[in-house]
């Protein structure tokens, strides 16, 4: 959420500015109460939360930092304010506890 409003946007800090860039694309879907999960490819798996209607999400998105592309994932199961976790593959994500 900004300032209220749930966005589809991403801002990316760099710690050797110290500064803040706002992603150029966009995803179709804005959400909140969402994951974001960083996979060992450097790409980060958004998904779940809810949208700007409160209603809980079952979709997601690839987030290539090099593209600065959002690329939509196959629909899986319906999460919000859950918790995601990177197993020691570096490939496999593990969603538990959250509502639905």
């Amino acid at each position: 959420m900004s300032g209220g409003a749930v966005v589809g946007t991403a801002a990316i800090y760099d710690p050797s500015t110290k500064a803040w860039t706002n992603s150029a694309s966009t995803m179709a879907i804005a959400r909140q109460y969402h994951t974001a999960t960083l996979l060992s490819n450097g790409k980060v798996l958004i998904y779940g939360g809810q949208d700007t209607l409160g209603a809980a999400l079952n979709s997601g998105y690839l987030y290539d930092p090099t593209l600065d592309t959002f690329t939509a994932v196959t629909a899986g199961n319906t999460r919000t304010k859950h918790i995601a976790i990177l197993l020691a593959d570096g490939a496999t994500v593990l969603f538990a506890a959250g509502g639905t």
